[in-house]
């Protein structure tokens, strides 16, 4: 599991901006905390397209992952509580994803990226932002993850850090 950083005018993990690039939200006033966006998935190529998609457009973040196994998410999930976006993919090997996403807090933006169609209707049931279908185009992943990052920017962290009250499901 890799931590990538992109960060600028950093100061004590807090940045200040006028408008952020990917929510569009202005924020004179408001420091914005690095995101920590997790990404479940055993496409290593679709990782690094995330990444490289985040990237360029100078969100303030820090991308974990690739998560490629079940047993790496709960095991992740279960030791830290400060998680911001989760971008994953359905199937993980020949498991599904949705027992792990049990763990969480159903306020953390879940953005579903997959080849799998049919399980659109239980992604929604976790409370999935956008549903992506793979090879997934880079204009409908900027607009995912924007919806994301507003939804974190407009209410962080409606459950305190360091506890996951209700769960998905």
């Amino acid at each position: 599991i890799k931590r990538a950083k992109y960060q600028t005018k950093r100061k004590k993990n807090v940045f200040s901006c006028d408008i952020c690039d990917l929510c569009g939200i202005f924020a004179s006033d408001y420091s914005c905390q690095i995101m920590k966006i997790l990404i479940f998935d055993t496409d290593v190529q679709n990782y690094h397209f995330i990444c490289g998609v985040i990237e360029d457009h100078d969100v303030r973040y820090e991308v974990i992952g690739p998560f490629t196994t079940i047993e790496q998410c709960r095991d992740y999930l279960l030791r830290h509580k400060d998680v911001d976006i989760i971008i994953t993919d359905v199937l993980l090997g020949n498991e599904l994803i949705f027992d792990v996403l049990n763990i969480i807090s159903n306020h953390v933006p879940l953005i579903f990226v997959t080849s799998h169609e049919e399980y659109a209707l239980k992604a929604f049931e976790y409370h999935s932002l956008s549903y992506l279908i793979k090879p997934i185009e880079e204009a409908d992943l900027i607009k995912a993850i924007s919806k994301a990052v507003r939804l974190r920017k407009v209410s962080p962290l409606l459950t305190p850090q360091g506890s996951w009250s209700n769960g998905g499901g």
